[in-house]
């Protein structure tokens, strides 16, 4: 399938200051109750790591759809994940991502590749973690996927 059109789309989505605002997480009482349902950390990334990857170091991580990567840069941040191979199909997304992983100083633990994962050939068994934040309802063939990894 021939996924240009959905590029070209969010190449300017993730940018568009309309689109930004309008998504539901960043609405105060959505950010609210989400505080609330996380046990009172400041954000889902925090949750995930004090329940999942604390502790632990060097993981092998994949990103599925991670548009400009903000959970996953926040994630890599941490120094539990050794290296994370960021998949999207928006070239402008992973160029921005690129820019911020830069600018924090992890780009070296990062590879930011503009591809539609139904494409990719991965081995199986190569990530400990596998993330699809924001992107795993834009995933055509979920099982298939999850059968790759």
């Amino acid at each position: 399938m021939d996924h240009s059109r959905t590029a070209s789309h969010w190449d300017l989505q993730h940018f568009d200051p309309v689109f930004l605002r309008a998504e539901w997480s960043f609405h105060p009482y959505a950010k609210q109750r989400l505080h609330h349902l996380l046990g009172g950390v400041a954000a889902r990334e925090e949750w995930f790591y004090y329940q999942h990857l604390n502790g632990r170091s060097n993981l092998r991580a994949l990103g599925i759809g991670v548009g400009t990567a903000n959970s996953e840069l926040r994630l890599l941040s941490t120094g539990t994940i050794g290296r994370y191979d960021l998949y999207d199909v928006s070239q402008a997304a992973l160029d921005s991502a690129r820019v911020d992983a830069e600018h924090i100083g992890i780009a070296d633990k990062a590879r930011f590749i503009c591809k539609d994962i139904h494409t990719v050939d991965l081995e199986p068994e190569s990530y400990d973690v596998i993330t699809f934040i924001a992107s795993l309802h834009h995933i055509e063939d979920l099982d298939g996927i999850l059968k790759k990894v």
